[in-house]
């Protein structure tokens, strides 16, 4: 039960699902920060070219944020982004490099965090990955499911879409449009955007959260695609920014934010954006991200019963229902999520590290 209330956090809202681009990463390093293991100084630029050869994921974008460590095996073959809190090190989802090379990160991993007295963690690993983890004995929670749109079947008419089009033609009978921006992005729709983050920041009364999604970062977003809705005197009231998805085949978004102001129907309004930007670009499919704590109704265990029994019946995950529901209007297929852990009283500790690694930034980290 304790997990389950790291899933409280708002940054599962709906409006939410320097570093640059992959292309051209620059790090400072501090070195005060706890780590396993001191990596060497082109650690990141290893793994920046690790993620452009053998990255496969959507979270792998987020394994290069400067709110990560990086760990190398020792060939530099292979690559896992963590955090440490506490006595846990937290990988986001798992290894980036050749598939044969999992199983061995893994392990590498694993006993470099118990020669230094820390347990792993392994959040959001993907079903049909858990076989890799096969020979590290870890035990599996189920915490949620990933929506994935099939964009070569979306499409805006028949009947089962006529109240998405009604939604929509509101929105643009009220006096507002859809915008798509190309990178580099003008430095004042870079200041509206900013604004209209800061707003929903404000209105939300949240923090910028990391880990696994990304934060508002100028210098990073001036370099990203973005599907915006305006009015008809051109004031941004709602954006989403398109980030790379290594996923073959696949496109995801990571900000979706708005005014509080913006009309009703403006989440759809973007979605249908983002999609049919999809389109045109030939992505097979569009990935919503996670929706924690959904889909159990197949719970295997006791902490899964008990998660399903809280998303249900518990009032303050109501907005995680909401966004499920959102979602569902769009999703055609649903991917199971799992955080893998070594006993169960690891669980106890999992929901407090899994909360510190998700605050973004913290103080002391490091910068680019």
């Amino acid at each position: 039960v304790l997990l389950v209330l790291l899933f409280t956090r708002p940054n599962y809202q709906l409006a939410a699902p320097s570093l640059r681009r992959l292309t051209g990463v620059t790090i400072r390093r501090r070195t005060s920060r706890p780590v396993l293991h001191q990596p060497p100084d082109d650690a990141y630029e290893t793994a920046r070219q690790l993620t452009t050869r053998f990255g496969r994921s959507t979270l792998d974008y987020f394994k290069l944020y400067p709110d990560k460590e990086i760990h190398l095996l020792p060939d530099s073959s292979a690559f896992v982004a963590y955090r440490l809190s506490g006595r846990n090190a937290v990988v986001l989802e798992g290894p980036v490099g050749p598939v044969d090379q999992f199983a061995q990160s893994v392990r590498a991993f694993d006993i470099l965090c118990h020669q230094r007295g820390y347990q792993s963690l392994y959040y959001r690993v993907d079903r049909d990955d858990l076989g890799h983890f096969g020979a590290s004995g870890k035990k599996t929670l189920k915490i949620g499911q990933e929506g994935i749109v099939h964009l070569t079947h979306f499409s805006l008419d028949g009947r089962a879409r006529k109240s998405l089009r009604n939604a929509l033609k509101r929105v643009e009978s009220s006096g507002y449009s859809t915008h798509l921006h190309e990178p580099p992005l003008r430095d004042g729709l870079v200041q509206q955007l900013r604004a209209v983050s800061d707003e929903w920041l404000q209105t939300e009364k949240v923090a910028e959260s990391g880990f696994s999604q990304g934060v508002f970062r100028a210098d990073e977003l001036k370099q990203q695609p973005v599907v915006t809705v305006e009015n008809a005197e051109g004031k941004v009231v709602a954006f989403a920014n398109v980030i790379p998805d290594y996923t073959p085949g696949e496109g995801t978004y990571d900000l979706i934010r708005k005014t509080s102001d913006a009309p009703s129907g403006v989440s759809d309004v973007l979605m249908v954006g983002l999609i049919q930007y999809g389109q045109r670009q030939g992505w097979q499919t569009l990935n919503l991200g996670l929706a924690p704590l959904s889909g159990l109704d197949d719970a295997q265990d006791v902490a899964e019963r008990a998660i399903k029994v809280a998303y249900e019946r518990i009032r303050a995950f109501a907005h995680l229902k909401g966004l499920r529901a959102f979602k569902e209007k769009y999703a055609d297929e649903w991917r199971d999520k799992y955080l893998l852990y070594s006993e169960d009283l690891d669980l106890v500790q999992a929901s407090n590290a899994l909360q510190r690694v998700g605050r973004y930034p913290e103080p002391g980290r490091v910068t680019a």
